[in-house]
């Protein structure tokens, strides 16, 4: 899936008898523990995916990425700026009277959508 790039961890719940994987939308270091990005639960026992450094690019139609700096995670994905006339998701849906969505591609390099709808 994406080489990877979406996978951020898992969770075990030994209580729950359940197993919780982790896309990359699963933490938010700015508002929860500082440490892994999520809030804490008694009841799982979370692990993060090992990276290298400068690992983790966001998927397609969300910008930024995470930086390991060989301890912690550091960044964000955020929804990326949508083509004008468009819905944003993993693809690009042009707004009603407008065309071209088959022709957009994803420049993973520069975290931007390539393409527009005309009417």
């Amino acid at each position: 899936v994406h080489g990877g790039a979406e996978c951020w961890g898992f969770a075990v719940s030994t209580p729950l008898l359940r197993v919780k994987l982790y896309n990359f939308l699963a933490s938010d270091y700015a508002t929860c523990n500082p440490d892994n990005g999520l809030l804490e639960n008694a009841d799982w026992n979370t692990y993060r995916r090992r990276s290298v450094p400068g690992d983790c690019k966001c998927v397609p139609g969300y910008g930024g990425g995470f930086v390991f700096n060989g301890q912690n995670y550091f960044g964000s994905c955020n929804k990326d700026v949508c083509p004008p006339h468009s819905q944003c998701g993993v693809k690009i849906t042009c707004d009603q009277g407008y065309q071209g969505a088959k022709n957009f591609t994803w420049d993973g390099e520069n975290e931007k959508w390539v393409g527009e709808c005309v009417p």
